[in-house]
């Protein structure tokens, strides 16, 4: 037990009156510090190894609870029973002496969408010399929504070195000195709290999921967003904006080349960060494991994604198991924490995607991470085959026909990029069109996204039994949302930021 809480507990000794069981989230803001508490029932938006975050069901109030050792996780219902106390950063918490799982029953809490300036809540029922009531930063907007799961949309302004903490700036104005940076200097934005997090890259476009919070730093109590333990480890690499040149012309070495892979054409991204690697299978694990396929994490599924889900009754990506016997005569297809996952479709890669804090990758961000040096690559590594760089139908490197550990075979993109020829196809978040883009306007694509709607989403990349010409980086392949494309262990994802 820590120091603190010994403190905390002998003083509460002395406290006669307590919460009752009733009591809501707001009640026990209102309590003293040292005063005894008991929440019950309330939905768990936010869990690390020593402190989680509980809130109403009518998304009225949310409080932090520390508590080491506690043993829950989002997305359930919890028991608190411990003494309140203020912290050092300006928020009520309850230094916890109890904290359960309350019945079986799973909870799904949409993120509230909020602007930078409404983060951290505002002063609440604060009374001068009392520890009483919800204290925080001033002239907030919205009445005390700190503990509540928030999402937010901006650029990254400055990410810590160490990565403990990054900025975020959706243009909102605020006037409680949030834009103190690191080291006295202004720093535009809200102040991001990672907790072990993957550091967002600076200049990136993003929308980050966590807890309303505060910080202190300089002396002031500031806004923050807290946000939860990464939940995807994979690295992932930068490629900043710029133009590049998307599709095939047809000519040269980029052949045969298909009707919907031109024109060629001139698009303009905006900064992004993608992916190093294919999605594993023990990174889909945790998605699975933290209730992916539960209402635990129904606000991670697209309304198709989900009707499809309960439809299908589906529990697991198709041919989950380890150890799977294909082709004529049937041989063993292996798979490792390390290899990609397979067998998901379009909706059980956007649901990992928006779980772990990404998306997929539009159609144009993944071609220019496949190929772009200045100029367009026929393949990752560069304009002639080689079937030694690529886990293929025709490699002969790793043993079978079966996807690879990711990362293995050396054919790197321009960006560093490994695998975006062969292995597993993958999804894109575009809708399939034949006739491409086309009649480019004048200075070009910026940011496309494709069609709004269709009937087939995109694949690219060439999978663990493709030819050459699969692998090319223009190559287009295309399948239901709903499918698992040819009904094989070759469709994944990689995931953009």
């Amino acid at each position: 037990m820590s120091k603190r809480l010994t403190v905390v507990l002998a003083f509460a000794l002395l406290v006669v009156s307590s919460m009752a069981s009733s009591a809501t989230i707001a009640d026990v803001k209102l309590a003293q510090d040292g005063e005894q508490v008991t929440l019950t029932g309330k939905a768990v938006t936010y869990a690390s190894t020593d402190l989680l975050y509980v809130e109403e069901d009518d998304r009225s109030c949310g409080i932090r609870v520390e508590k080491t050792a506690h043993g829950l996780r989002d997305g359930i219902r919890a028991d608190i029973s411990g003494f309140m106390s203020t912290g050092t950063d300006g928020e009520r918490c309850i230094l916890a002496a109890q904290a359960s799982r309350n019945g079986t029953s799973t909870v799904s809490v949409c993120p509230l969408l909020m602007t930078g300036c409404a983060l951290g809540g505002s002063d609440w029922h604060c009374t001068a010399g009392s520890t009483a009531g919800q204290k925080c930063v001033r002239d907030g907007v919205g009445l005390n929504n700190i503990g509540l799961l928030a999402r937010i949309s901006g650029r990254i302004t400055y990410a810590d070195p160490a990565g403990a903490f990054a900025y975020i700036d959706d243009g909102s104005a605020s006037s409680d000195g949030n834009t103190l940076g690191p080291e006295g200097s202004a720093i535009g934005g809200v102040r991001v709290l990672l907790s072990g997090s993957t550091s967002p890259t600076v200049g990136s476009n993003v929308s980050l999921t966590g807890v309303s919070s505060t910080a202190r730093v300089g002396g002031l109590v500031v806004r923050a967003l807290r946000m939860p333990p990464s939940t995807y480890t994979g690295e992932m690499v930068y490629v900043p904006a710029g133009a590049f040149l998307m599709g095939n012309t047809g000519i040269g070495k980029d052949v045969p080349g298909y009707a919907h892979e031109k024109p060629q054409h001139q698009v303009y991204l905006s900064a992004y960060s993608i992916g190093k690697h294919e999605v594993t299978r023990g990174e889909y694990k945790r998605f699975m494991q933290a209730g992916g396929y539960t209402d635990a994490c129904r606000w991670c599924w697209s309304d198709a994604g989900w009707a499809w889900k309960v439809s299908a009754n589906r529990t697991q990506p198709q041919n989950w198991d380890a150890v799977q016997y294909i082709g004529d005569p049937p041989g063993p297809f292996t798979q490792t924490d390390k290899h990609p996952v397979g067998g998901v479709n379009y909706y059980e890669s956007e649901a990992f995607c928006r779980w772990a804090g990404g998306h997929l990758p539009t159609e144009a961000q993944w071609e220019k991470a496949a190929r772009w040096d200045g100029a367009p690559r026929v393949y990752p590594w560069g304009n002639t085959y080689d079937g030694s760089k690529c886990n293929a139908g025709d490699d002969g490197l790793y043993p079978g026909c079966q996807t690879a550990p990711v990362g293995m075979y050396s054919g790197a993109s321009p960006y560093g990029c490994r695998d975006m020829a062969g292995n597993v196809f993958e999804w894109v978040q575009d809708w399939y069109s034949a006739t491409y883009y086309s009649q480019t306007p004048t200075g070009g694509w910026i940011d496309p996204q494709g069609p709004t709607t269709g009937d087939y989403r995109i694949l690219r990349g060439g999978c663990w039994y493709s030819g050459y010409d699969d692998c090319r980086c223009a190559y287009r392949e295309y399948s239901y949302a709903d499918h698992v494309c040819f009904g094989w262990l070759n469709a994944g994802f990689r995931m953009a930021r």
